[in-house]
C-alpha cells in the first residue's frame, strides 16, 4: 500500500483489539494483541487514513510536529564518562527478551525487537547499571573532595530532576546525567551534596556552592535545555 505515514508496532498481551494512538513524541504507534499478524497492520493502517490524518492536523494546529517513529539504538555514546557501546538485536522465538554482554562494550538482545517496551526497558535497566558503576563512585570521590558527607545513594530514572537529596542526607542521582558532558555531571553532583548542609536554595546555599563551583551561573543554563540531548528511549 502506498502512502501509508510512519507507524510504530508495540505488541501488548493484555489488549483485546488492534488500537491506533498518535502524540507528539511517539507519532503513529499501533498496538497490537499477542499473535495479530503484523502483516495485516497496513491494512488497518490504510483504513483509518482519514482519521489519522485529521489526528495529525490537530496535533500540527497546536504547534507541535510529531516525532518519527522510535528506533532501537545500535550505538549508544555516554559523554559523562566518554565511551561508547554497541547493540545489536537478534531477533528469537523466545517469551522473554534478553540482554547479554558479548564484550565490554558490545551487547546483544536478543526475543522479539520489535516489543519497542521490552527492549526499552532493558536498555534503561542497562544504563541504571552504568549509572551504579560510574555515577556513584563519582559521587563518593567529590564527597571525599568537598568534606560534604551523605547516607546513602541511588540511581533513579527520575523524570524531571537530575538530581536530588532528603533531608536525611541520602542523595538520588538520574542515570540520564551519563549523556551530558563532566562538568555537567559534576554541577548536579556538587548542587546535591550542598544540599546536605542547605536544604534549600537560600544565599547560604548559593554561596557555598559558588566557592566549590565557581561557573554554576553559566552551566545552570546549560542544564535548562540538557533534556534535549537525551534519546527517547532513555525517558
Amino acid at each position: 500500500m502506498k502512502n501509508l505515514p510512519s507507524f510504530t508496532i508495540q505488541e501488548n498481551p493484555r489488549a483485546k483489539k488492534v488500537i491506533l494512538k498518535i502524540s507528539p513524541h511517539h507519532g503513529l504507534v499501533v498496538v497490537i494483541p499477542q499473535g495479530f499478524s503484523k502483516k495485516d497492520v497496513p491494512k488497518i493502517i490504510n483504513e483509518k487514513k482519514a482519521w489519522i490524518e485529521r489526528a495529525f492536523r490537530k496535533i500540527e494546529q497546536r504547534g507541535l510536529k510529531p516525532d518519527k517513529p522510535r528506533e532501537l539504538p545500535t550505538s549508544i555514546h555516554l559523554p559523562a564518562i566518554k565511551k561508547d557501546f554497541n547493540f545489536e538485536y537478534a531477533p528469537a522465538p523466545i517469551t522473554n527478551l534478553e540482554l547479554k554482554q558479548i564484550t565490554p562494550s558490545q551487547f546483544r538482545i536478543t526475543g522479539d525487537n520489535t516489543n519497542l517496551e521490552g527492549c526499552q526497558y532493558l536498555l534503561k535497566h542497562w544504563l541504571k547499571y552504568q549509572g551504579r558503576v560510574h555515577l556513584i563512585p563519582w559521587l563518593k570521590n567529590l564527597s571525599s573532595e568537598t568534606k560534604l558527607n551523605y547516607q546513602r545513594a541511588h540511581i533513579r530514572g527520575q523524570k524531571s530532576r537530575w538530581g536530588s537529596c532528603s533531608g536525611r542526607g541520602n542523595i538520588n542521582l538520574n542515570y540520564n546525567l551519563l549523556f551530558l558532558r563532566p562538568e555537567l555531571v559534576r554541577y548536579i553532583i556538587l548542587h546535591e551534596l550542598c544540599h546536605t548542609v542547605h536544604l534549600n536554595h537560600s544565599d547560604q546555599f548559593y554561596s557555598m556552592f559558588g566557592e566549590l563551583e565557581p561557573g554554576y551561573q553559566e552551566l545552570r543554563a546549560e542544564m535548562k535545555i540538557a533534556w534535549e540531548q537525551l534519546p527517547w528511549w532513555a525517558l
